[in-house]
Protein backbone atom coordinates (compact mmCIF):
# COMPACT_ATOMS: atom_id res chain seq x y z
CA UNK A 1 0.00 0.00 0.00
CA UNK A 2 1.08 3.60 -0.38
CA UNK A 3 1.99 5.65 2.67
CA UNK A 4 3.47 9.09 3.02
CA UNK A 5 7.21 9.40 3.57
CA UNK A 6 8.30 10.78 6.90
CA UNK A 7 10.52 10.34 9.91
CA UNK A 8 7.84 9.09 12.28
CA UNK A 9 5.79 5.93 12.50
CA UNK A 10 4.05 4.64 9.38
CA UNK A 11 0.29 4.86 9.38
CA UNK A 12 -1.75 1.83 8.41
CA UNK A 13 -4.42 2.54 5.81
CA UNK A 14 -6.69 -0.09 4.29
CA UNK A 15 -7.35 0.40 0.59
CA UNK A 16 -10.82 -0.14 -0.77
CA UNK A 17 -9.56 -3.10 -2.78
CA UNK A 18 -8.52 -4.84 0.44
CA UNK A 19 -11.90 -4.62 2.15
CA UNK A 20 -13.77 -7.90 2.65
CA UNK A 21 -14.82 -9.41 -0.66
CA UNK A 22 -14.82 -13.18 -0.37
CA UNK A 23 -14.73 -13.74 3.38
CA UNK A 24 -13.76 -17.22 4.53
CA UNK A 25 -14.25 -18.72 7.95
CA UNK A 26 -11.14 -19.29 10.04
CA UNK A 27 -10.91 -22.97 10.87
CA UNK A 28 -9.85 -24.35 14.24
CA UNK A 29 -6.93 -26.16 12.61
CA UNK A 30 -4.82 -23.00 13.02
CA UNK A 31 -4.09 -22.09 16.68
CA UNK A 32 -4.72 -18.47 17.62
CA UNK A 33 -1.75 -16.22 18.40
CA UNK A 34 -1.75 -15.94 22.18
CA UNK A 35 1.96 -15.71 22.98
CA UNK A 36 4.46 -12.88 22.65
CA UNK A 37 7.44 -15.19 22.17
CA UNK A 38 8.28 -18.33 20.25
CA UNK A 39 9.85 -19.59 23.48
CA UNK A 40 6.35 -19.80 24.99
CA UNK A 41 4.59 -21.38 21.99
CA UNK A 42 3.48 -24.85 23.20
CA UNK A 43 3.70 -26.72 19.89
CA UNK A 44 7.14 -25.27 19.08
CA UNK A 45 8.82 -26.71 22.17
CA UNK A 46 9.01 -30.32 21.04
CA UNK A 47 9.15 -32.49 17.95
CA UNK A 48 5.85 -34.04 16.91
CA UNK A 49 6.30 -37.80 17.25
CA UNK A 50 3.78 -38.37 14.45
CA UNK A 51 6.27 -36.71 12.09
CA UNK A 52 9.47 -38.20 13.47
CA UNK A 53 10.41 -39.55 10.03
CA UNK A 54 9.55 -36.31 8.21
CA UNK A 55 11.87 -33.39 7.43
CA UNK A 56 11.41 -30.36 9.73
CA UNK A 57 11.31 -26.89 8.09
CA UNK A 58 11.00 -23.32 9.32
CA UNK A 59 10.09 -20.11 7.47
CA UNK A 60 10.79 -16.77 9.17
CA UNK A 61 9.08 -13.92 7.36
CA UNK A 62 8.66 -10.16 7.34
CA UNK A 63 6.80 -7.75 5.09
CA UNK A 64 6.57 -4.01 4.49
CA UNK A 65 9.72 -3.03 6.38
CA UNK A 66 9.67 0.38 4.65
CA UNK A 67 13.18 1.17 5.80
CA UNK A 68 11.91 1.31 9.38
CA UNK A 69 15.30 0.88 10.98
CA UNK A 70 14.38 2.31 14.36
CA UNK A 71 10.70 3.22 14.17
CA UNK A 72 8.29 2.00 16.82
CA UNK A 73 4.57 1.73 17.34
CA UNK A 74 1.71 -0.44 18.51
CA UNK A 75 1.27 -4.00 17.29
CA UNK A 76 -2.19 -5.58 17.18
CA UNK A 77 -1.74 -9.36 17.10
CA UNK A 78 -4.33 -12.02 17.87
CA UNK A 79 -6.59 -9.64 19.75
CA UNK A 80 -3.73 -8.30 21.89
CA UNK A 81 -2.00 -4.91 21.82
CA UNK A 82 1.75 -4.57 22.29
CA UNK A 83 3.22 -1.10 22.88
CA UNK A 84 6.45 0.38 21.45
CA UNK A 85 7.23 -2.51 19.12
CA UNK A 86 9.79 -2.26 16.33
CA UNK A 87 13.49 -1.55 15.56
CA UNK A 88 15.44 -3.87 13.26
CA UNK A 89 18.11 -4.59 15.88
CA UNK A 90 15.33 -6.04 18.04
CA UNK A 91 13.85 -7.84 15.02
CA UNK A 92 17.24 -9.40 14.29
CA UNK A 93 17.48 -10.66 17.87
CA UNK A 94 14.04 -12.28 17.73
CA UNK A 95 14.74 -13.92 14.37
CA UNK A 96 17.94 -15.37 15.79
CA UNK A 97 16.07 -16.54 18.88
CA UNK A 98 13.39 -18.27 16.79
CA UNK A 99 15.97 -19.96 14.58
CA UNK A 100 18.02 -21.16 17.57
CA UNK A 101 14.90 -22.56 19.19
CA UNK A 102 13.94 -24.47 16.02
CA UNK A 103 17.47 -25.82 15.64
CA UNK A 104 17.55 -26.92 19.30
CA UNK A 105 14.23 -28.78 19.06
CA UNK A 106 14.73 -30.35 15.64
CA UNK A 107 18.53 -30.46 15.31
CA UNK A 108 17.88 -28.91 11.91
CA UNK A 109 19.29 -26.11 9.79
CA UNK A 110 16.28 -26.07 7.45
CA UNK A 111 15.40 -22.43 8.15
CA UNK A 112 14.55 -19.89 5.44
CA UNK A 113 14.34 -16.14 6.05
CA UNK A 114 11.98 -14.56 3.54
CA UNK A 115 10.31 -11.23 2.80
CA UNK A 116 7.28 -10.31 0.71
CA UNK A 117 8.07 -6.83 -0.54
CA UNK A 118 8.18 -3.12 0.32
CA UNK A 119 11.47 -3.41 2.16
CA UNK A 120 12.19 0.17 1.11
CA UNK A 121 10.22 3.29 0.24
CA UNK A 122 7.93 5.51 2.33
CA UNK A 123 10.76 5.44 4.82
CA UNK A 124 12.30 7.53 7.61
CA UNK A 125 15.24 9.82 6.83
CA UNK A 126 17.96 7.43 8.05
CA UNK A 127 17.05 5.10 5.19
CA UNK A 128 15.73 7.53 2.55
CA UNK A 129 18.61 10.04 2.61
CA UNK A 130 21.09 7.20 2.13
CA UNK A 131 19.14 5.69 -0.80
CA UNK A 132 17.92 2.88 1.50
CA UNK A 133 21.33 1.25 1.54
CA UNK A 134 21.32 1.00 5.37
CA UNK A 135 18.17 -1.10 4.99
CA UNK A 136 19.98 -3.37 2.54
CA UNK A 137 22.86 -3.62 5.03
CA UNK A 138 20.40 -4.59 7.78
CA UNK A 139 18.70 -7.24 5.62
CA UNK A 140 22.11 -8.65 4.76
CA UNK A 141 23.12 -8.72 8.43
CA UNK A 142 19.84 -10.49 9.27
CA UNK A 143 20.62 -13.08 6.57
CA UNK A 144 17.42 -12.78 4.55
CA UNK A 145 17.68 -15.24 1.69
CA UNK A 146 14.66 -14.82 -0.58
CA UNK A 147 12.33 -11.91 -1.30
CA UNK A 148 9.91 -10.47 -3.82
CA UNK A 149 8.99 -7.03 -5.12
CA UNK A 150 6.45 -4.69 -3.58
CA UNK A 151 5.14 -1.52 -5.19
CA UNK A 152 7.62 0.67 -3.29
CA UNK A 153 10.59 -1.11 -4.84
CA UNK A 154 9.54 0.85 -7.95
CA UNK A 155 9.51 4.28 -6.24
CA UNK A 156 12.82 5.40 -7.75
CA UNK A 157 12.57 3.04 -10.69
CA UNK A 158 13.52 -0.63 -10.73
CA UNK A 159 17.09 0.10 -11.94
CA UNK A 160 17.77 2.02 -8.73
CA UNK A 161 16.28 -0.72 -6.55
CA UNK A 162 18.38 -3.31 -8.34
CA UNK A 163 21.45 -1.14 -7.71
CA UNK A 164 20.97 -1.09 -3.94
CA UNK A 165 19.94 -4.77 -3.95
CA UNK A 166 23.20 -5.77 -5.62
CA UNK A 167 25.47 -3.16 -4.04
CA UNK A 168 26.16 -1.16 -7.20
CA UNK A 169 27.65 2.32 -7.15
CA UNK A 170 25.28 5.31 -7.49
CA UNK A 171 25.38 7.78 -10.36
CA UNK A 172 27.71 10.76 -10.28
CA UNK A 173 24.78 13.10 -9.63
CA UNK A 174 23.82 11.32 -6.39
CA UNK A 175 23.97 13.22 -3.11
CA UNK A 176 27.33 13.10 -1.33
CA UNK A 177 25.74 11.24 1.59
CA UNK A 178 24.85 8.45 -0.83
CA UNK A 179 28.19 8.56 -2.63
CA UNK A 180 30.08 8.11 0.62
CA UNK A 181 27.95 5.31 2.04
CA UNK A 182 29.40 1.76 1.69
CA UNK A 183 27.73 -0.15 -1.16
CA UNK A 184 27.13 -3.80 -0.30
CA UNK A 185 25.03 -6.48 -1.98
CA UNK A 186 22.10 -7.64 0.14
CA UNK A 187 22.74 -11.30 -0.80
CA UNK A 188 18.98 -11.82 -1.20
CA UNK A 189 17.61 -13.69 -4.18
CA UNK A 190 14.73 -11.77 -5.72
CA UNK A 191 11.90 -13.90 -7.14
CA UNK A 192 8.97 -12.40 -9.01
CA UNK A 193 6.87 -14.52 -11.34
CA UNK A 194 4.29 -12.03 -12.61
CA UNK A 195 6.45 -9.04 -13.58
CA UNK A 196 7.88 -9.40 -17.08
CA UNK A 197 9.40 -7.04 -19.60
CA UNK A 198 7.10 -6.01 -22.44
CA UNK A 199 9.86 -6.40 -25.02
CA UNK A 200 10.86 -10.01 -24.29
CA UNK A 201 8.41 -11.46 -21.74
CA UNK A 202 11.19 -12.20 -19.25
CA UNK A 203 11.68 -11.15 -15.64
CA UNK A 204 13.85 -8.02 -15.33
CA UNK A 205 17.46 -8.02 -14.12
CA UNK A 206 17.76 -11.77 -14.17
CA UNK A 207 15.22 -12.20 -11.38
CA UNK A 208 13.65 -15.64 -11.38
CA UNK A 209 9.93 -16.48 -11.21
CA UNK A 210 10.75 -19.06 -8.54
CA UNK A 211 13.63 -20.66 -6.73
CA UNK A 212 14.08 -24.20 -5.45
CA UNK A 213 15.87 -25.10 -2.23
CA UNK A 214 16.73 -28.51 -0.80
CA UNK A 215 16.06 -29.56 2.80
CA UNK A 216 17.51 -32.62 4.52
CA UNK A 217 17.03 -34.79 7.60
CA UNK A 218 17.46 -38.45 8.58
CA UNK A 219 19.55 -39.08 5.48
CA UNK A 220 16.66 -38.02 3.24
CA UNK A 221 15.94 -34.88 1.26
CA UNK A 222 13.07 -32.91 -0.26
CA UNK A 223 12.65 -29.71 -2.25
CA UNK A 224 10.86 -26.47 -1.42
CA UNK A 225 9.77 -24.02 -4.12
CA UNK A 226 9.32 -20.27 -3.57
CA UNK A 227 7.19 -18.22 -6.00
CA UNK A 228 7.29 -14.40 -5.91
CA UNK A 229 4.18 -12.32 -6.69
CA UNK A 230 3.84 -8.55 -7.19
CA UNK A 231 0.52 -6.72 -6.78
CA UNK A 232 -1.37 -6.11 -10.03
CA UNK A 233 -2.31 -2.71 -8.59
CA UNK A 234 1.23 -1.50 -9.30
CA UNK A 235 0.16 0.91 -12.10
CA UNK A 236 -2.01 2.81 -9.59
CA UNK A 237 0.74 2.96 -6.96
CA UNK A 238 3.74 4.46 -8.76
CA UNK A 239 4.60 6.81 -11.62
CA UNK A 240 3.96 5.61 -15.16
CA UNK A 241 7.64 5.97 -16.02
CA UNK A 242 8.48 3.37 -13.37
CA UNK A 243 6.30 0.56 -14.73
CA UNK A 244 5.85 1.39 -18.43
CA UNK A 245 8.39 -1.24 -19.54
CA UNK A 246 6.70 -4.08 -17.63
CA UNK A 247 3.58 -6.19 -17.60
CA UNK A 248 2.14 -7.32 -14.27
CA UNK A 249 0.38 -10.62 -14.86
CA UNK A 250 -2.65 -12.01 -13.04
CA UNK A 251 -1.60 -13.29 -9.62
CA UNK A 252 -3.77 -16.41 -9.38
CA UNK A 253 -3.03 -17.62 -12.92
CA UNK A 254 0.68 -17.05 -12.37
CA UNK A 255 0.73 -18.97 -9.09
CA UNK A 256 -1.18 -21.87 -10.64
CA UNK A 257 1.18 -21.89 -13.64
CA UNK A 258 4.39 -22.02 -11.64
CA UNK A 259 2.97 -24.43 -9.09
CA UNK A 260 2.43 -26.86 -11.98
CA UNK A 261 5.96 -26.20 -13.28
CA UNK A 262 7.43 -26.84 -9.84
CA UNK A 263 5.36 -29.99 -9.42
CA UNK A 264 6.70 -31.26 -12.75
CA UNK A 265 10.22 -30.74 -11.38
CA UNK A 266 9.41 -32.85 -8.34
CA UNK A 267 8.76 -29.90 -6.03
CA UNK A 268 5.57 -30.57 -4.08
CA UNK A 269 6.09 -28.15 -1.14
CA UNK A 270 5.40 -24.62 -2.41
CA UNK A 271 5.63 -21.25 -0.64
CA UNK A 272 4.24 -18.05 -2.19
CA UNK A 273 5.77 -14.69 -1.24
CA UNK A 274 3.11 -12.22 -2.34
CA UNK A 275 2.71 -8.48 -2.07
CA UNK A 276 -0.98 -8.94 -1.46
CA UNK A 277 -2.85 -8.45 1.79
CA UNK A 278 -4.47 -10.87 4.18
CA UNK A 279 -6.32 -10.07 7.37
CA UNK A 280 -8.43 -11.94 9.88
CA UNK A 281 -10.20 -11.92 13.21
CA UNK A 282 -11.20 -14.92 15.33
CA UNK A 283 -13.87 -16.10 12.90
CA UNK A 284 -13.07 -14.78 9.42
CA UNK A 285 -10.25 -14.04 6.98
CA UNK A 286 -10.35 -11.69 4.01
CA UNK A 287 -8.27 -9.56 1.66
CA UNK A 288 -6.87 -9.82 -1.85
CA UNK A 289 -4.56 -12.62 -0.75
CA UNK A 290 -7.57 -14.71 0.29
CA UNK A 291 -9.35 -13.95 -3.00
CA UNK A 292 -6.26 -14.97 -4.98
CA UNK A 293 -5.92 -18.29 -3.15
CA UNK A 294 -9.58 -19.11 -3.72
CA UNK A 295 -9.05 -18.52 -7.44
CA UNK A 296 -5.90 -20.67 -7.41
CA UNK A 297 -7.89 -23.48 -5.82
CA UNK A 298 -10.49 -23.21 -8.59
CA UNK A 299 -7.84 -23.14 -11.33
CA UNK A 300 -6.01 -26.12 -9.84
CA UNK A 301 -7.71 -27.90 -6.93
CA UNK A 302 -4.66 -30.16 -6.61
CA UNK A 303 -2.10 -27.37 -6.17
CA UNK A 304 0.62 -27.75 -3.53
CA UNK A 305 0.77 -24.19 -2.17
CA UNK A 306 1.14 -24.77 1.55
CA UNK A 307 2.14 -21.28 2.71
CA UNK A 308 1.24 -17.78 1.51
CA UNK A 309 3.30 -14.96 3.08
CA UNK A 310 1.31 -11.78 2.48
CA UNK A 311 2.06 -8.06 2.56
CA UNK A 312 0.91 -4.62 1.41
CA UNK A 313 -1.93 -3.81 3.83
CA UNK A 314 0.21 -3.66 6.99
CA UNK A 315 -2.33 -5.75 8.87
CA UNK A 316 -2.14 -8.83 11.06
CA UNK A 317 -3.12 -12.06 9.37
CA UNK A 318 -2.89 -15.71 10.37
CA UNK A 319 -5.46 -18.12 8.99
CA UNK A 320 -6.07 -21.21 6.90
CA UNK A 321 -7.62 -20.74 3.46
CA UNK A 322 -8.51 -24.17 2.18
CA UNK A 323 -5.30 -26.11 2.70
CA UNK A 324 -3.01 -23.06 2.54
CA UNK A 325 -1.72 -21.20 5.57
CA UNK A 326 -1.79 -17.42 5.07
CA UNK A 327 0.19 -15.06 7.26
CA UNK A 328 1.08 -11.37 7.41
CA UNK A 329 3.11 -9.56 10.07
CA UNK A 330 2.06 -5.89 10.19
CA UNK A 331 4.85 -3.54 8.99
CA UNK A 332 7.98 -1.57 9.91
CA UNK A 333 9.64 -4.38 11.91
CA UNK A 334 6.87 -4.39 14.53
CA UNK A 335 6.34 -8.13 14.09
CA UNK A 336 7.51 -11.24 12.25
CA UNK A 337 5.98 -14.57 11.33
CA UNK A 338 7.34 -17.98 12.24
CA UNK A 339 6.03 -21.00 10.34
CA UNK A 340 7.23 -24.43 11.37
CA UNK A 341 6.29 -27.83 10.04
CA UNK A 342 7.33 -30.96 8.21
CA UNK A 343 7.76 -32.33 4.70
CA UNK A 344 7.11 -35.99 3.97
CA UNK A 345 10.25 -37.19 2.14
CA UNK A 346 8.25 -39.86 0.29
CA UNK A 347 5.63 -37.52 -1.20
CA UNK A 348 7.65 -34.29 -1.06
CA UNK A 349 4.56 -32.50 0.30
CA UNK A 350 4.05 -30.57 3.50
CA UNK A 351 2.73 -33.06 6.03
CA UNK A 352 2.10 -30.38 8.69
CA UNK A 353 2.47 -26.61 9.10
CA UNK A 354 1.74 -24.19 11.93
CA UNK A 355 2.06 -20.42 11.60
CA UNK A 356 2.36 -17.72 14.24
CA UNK A 357 2.99 -13.98 14.36
CA UNK A 358 5.07 -12.50 17.18
CA UNK A 359 5.68 -8.89 18.23
CA UNK A 360 9.13 -7.31 18.18
CA UNK A 361 9.16 -6.15 21.78
CA UNK A 362 11.16 -3.22 23.11
CA UNK A 363 14.14 -3.70 25.42
CA UNK A 364 12.00 -2.34 28.24
CA UNK A 365 9.25 -4.89 27.63
CA UNK A 366 11.71 -7.77 27.22
CA UNK A 367 15.10 -6.92 28.76
CA UNK A 368 16.25 -10.55 28.59
CA UNK A 369 16.37 -10.45 24.79
CA UNK A 370 19.36 -8.32 23.82
CA UNK A 371 19.36 -6.29 20.62
CA UNK A 372 21.57 -7.54 17.80
CA UNK A 373 24.77 -5.49 18.11
CA UNK A 374 25.76 -5.69 14.46
CA UNK A 375 22.40 -4.37 13.27
CA UNK A 376 22.37 -1.75 16.04
CA UNK A 377 25.68 -0.43 14.69
CA UNK A 378 24.15 -0.10 11.21
CA UNK A 379 21.34 2.02 12.66
CA UNK A 380 23.70 4.16 14.72
CA UNK A 381 25.95 4.77 11.73
CA UNK A 382 23.02 5.76 9.50
CA UNK A 383 21.69 8.17 12.13
CA UNK A 384 25.13 9.76 12.45
CA UNK A 385 25.47 10.24 8.70
CA UNK A 386 22.11 11.98 8.23
CA UNK A 387 22.12 13.99 11.47
CA UNK A 388 23.51 17.15 9.89
CA UNK A 389 20.87 17.24 7.19
CA UNK A 390 17.82 16.38 9.27
CA UNK A 391 18.78 18.75 12.09
CA UNK A 392 19.58 21.71 9.84
CA UNK A 393 17.42 24.79 10.50
CA UNK A 394 15.61 25.66 7.27
CA UNK A 395 13.22 28.26 8.65
CA UNK A 396 11.62 29.70 11.75
CA UNK A 397 7.98 30.00 12.74
CA UNK A 398 6.61 33.52 13.04
CA UNK A 399 5.26 32.70 16.49
CA UNK A 400 6.46 30.59 19.40
CA UNK A 401 2.87 29.60 20.15
CA UNK A 402 2.26 25.86 19.98
CA UNK A 403 0.50 24.60 16.87
CA UNK A 404 -2.91 23.36 17.97
CA UNK A 405 -4.85 20.36 16.74
CA UNK A 406 -8.10 22.30 16.42
CA UNK A 407 -9.13 23.36 12.92
CA UNK A 408 -8.99 26.97 11.77
CA UNK A 409 -12.08 29.08 11.06
CA UNK A 410 -11.89 27.77 7.48
CA UNK A 411 -11.94 24.18 8.71
CA UNK A 412 -8.29 23.61 7.83
CA UNK A 413 -5.47 22.05 9.80
CA UNK A 414 -2.86 24.47 11.20
CA UNK A 415 -0.15 21.89 10.52
CA UNK A 416 -1.44 21.47 6.98
CA UNK A 417 -1.37 25.22 6.44
CA UNK A 418 2.24 25.36 7.66
CA UNK A 419 3.29 22.64 5.24
CA UNK A 420 1.43 24.13 2.27
CA UNK A 421 2.75 27.63 3.01
CA UNK A 422 6.27 26.22 2.97
CA UNK A 423 5.66 24.42 -0.31
CA UNK A 424 4.14 27.56 -1.84
CA UNK A 425 7.12 29.65 -0.73
CA UNK A 426 9.62 27.24 -2.29
CA UNK A 427 7.59 27.00 -5.51
CA UNK A 428 7.39 30.78 -5.89
CA UNK A 429 11.10 31.13 -5.10
CA UNK A 430 11.85 28.77 -7.98
CA UNK A 431 9.52 30.60 -10.36
CA UNK A 432 6.82 27.94 -10.39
Amino acid sequence: MMVVSGTGNLTTLAQASDRPANVVRVTHQQPEDQYSSVLSEPNFQHRDRHHRHDIPVQFLGINDLHGGLDTSGKAYIGGKIYENTGNVSRLAAYLDQAQRQFRHVHLSRNTFRVQSGDMVGASPANSTLLAHEPTMHALRAMKFQIGTLGNHEFDQGLPEFNRILTGGRPGKDADKLIQRYPHLASKMQEVVANVVRKDNGKQPYGYRPYTIRTVRAHGRSAKVGFIGIETTELPTLTYERNYKDYKVLDEAKTIAKYDRILNAKGVKAVVVLAHRGVQNNKTSAWGNGVDILQRVNKLDPHNNVGLFVGAHTHMYGNALVGKTHVVQALSSARAFDDTQGYINPKTGKFSALETHVYPVLSAKADPKTKSNRRVARIIKDANRRVAGKINAVIGKAASTEAIKQASTANGESPVGELVVDGQLFEAQKNGL
